[in-house]
């Protein structure tokens, strides 16, 4: 009998991956494309890239479409827009007709891969921030997730945003000079304390309209924790307290799942510093809740849903 082929597609606001995997669990390879967020690149540009990410992933595997049973993607920013979603899926049906891509938010796949379907609560820091409480694939809840202007707080994002609100209250003497204080200097080019007003401008024309690089900022909150900033600290402990009341949203939301629930985290925030994950245990310590290292990454998730999704449609 012939194996059947999976493709996995976690899309994110600064990467997507594409992976491909055997209905037996082997993982083939993947690659890897950029921004799948339709706020950045369009709605148009999202389906084009999925195309391309999915003809070069075949390609640097030698398969064939014929080889692929279907695809699973997570995405960014889908179920919040019902027209943008309809478009979406409309666009890949007319230009990807080999087989078919079904279209989850990408906090699904996660939840997917972490906990390789079983029910509980997965949480996402990475450029932005979002929650889910899952019973099965169909019969779910989310918890953040908003607009990065406006929410996404304990994101790459926000801490990105609260480390540049850091930076002006050091330079206005409102709170005392860290670290944090000549690292952004550096990274601004600014030498002289009377040139720091500079930054404005500069952040508005690179950093503002850009989330990835915005996000970047927290890397140097990193920098001035690890040089015992104390300010920087706190801001990545409030960043845990901010991921906490969302898995205490969901745990209180969902009474349905069995105790101890079952949790697990992923994004990029979290490898920051330990400082987000002491601060997540101990504004949850008080809830039943088993937190549990990821079983597979995001992409393989999104490949197990692939099947998952598959296997439905055949009974």
């Amino acid at each position: 009998m012939k194996m059947k082929w999976y493709i996995g597609i976690d899309g994110g606001g600064t990467k997507t991956e594409f992976l491909l995997r055997r209905e037996n669990g082997t993982v083939l390879g993947k690659i890897r494309k950029g921004s799948a967020d339709y706020r950045e690149i369009g709605l148009d540009g999202v389906g084009e890239m999925v195309c391309k990410g999915i003809q070069e992933l075949l390609a640097e595997y030698g398969k064939q479409p014929e080889d692929i049973c279907c695809a699973c993607m997570g995405m960014p920013n889908f179920s919040e827009i019902p027209e943008n979603d309809a478009y979406i899926k409309k666009w890949l049906e007319k230009h990807w007709t080999k087989f078919p891509i079904y279209l989850v938010n990408d906090v699904l796949v996660g939840w997917a891969g972490a906990l390789a379907l079983k029910p509980g609560i997965h949480l996402v820091a990475g450029t932005g921030t979002i929650a889910i409480g899952v019973k099965n694939p169909h019969q779910y809840i989310r918890c953040g997730g908003w607009h990065n202007r406006f929410s996404d707080e304990g994101s790459g994002y926000w801490l990105g945003i609260e480390t540049m609100r850091l930076f002006t209250k050091e330079a206005d003497g409102r709170r005392a000079k860290g670290a944090l204080y000549e690292l952004i200097k550096a990274e601004f080019e600014i030498t002289e304390d009377t040139e720091d007003m500079k930054v404005v401008d500069i952040w508005e024309k690179e950093y503002l309209p850009y989330r990835d690089r915005t996000a970047s900022l927290q890397l140097i909150l990193k920098k001035a924790a690890e040089q015992g900033d104390l300010a920087a600290k706190e801001l990545y402990w409030e960043a845990g307290k901010e991921l906490a009341e969302m898995v205490r949203s969901l745990y209180s939301r969902m009474p349905s799942l069995s105790s101890p629930v079952l949790a697990s985290k992923s994004g990029g925030v979290f490898r920051a510093t330990e400082l987000l994950w002491e601060s997540l245990k101990k504004y949850t310590g008080d809830l039943s809740i088993c937190w549990q290292e990821p079983a597979y990454e995001p992409a393989e998730g999104a490949a197990i849903l692939a099947q998952e999704f598959w296997k439905e449609r055949a009974e």
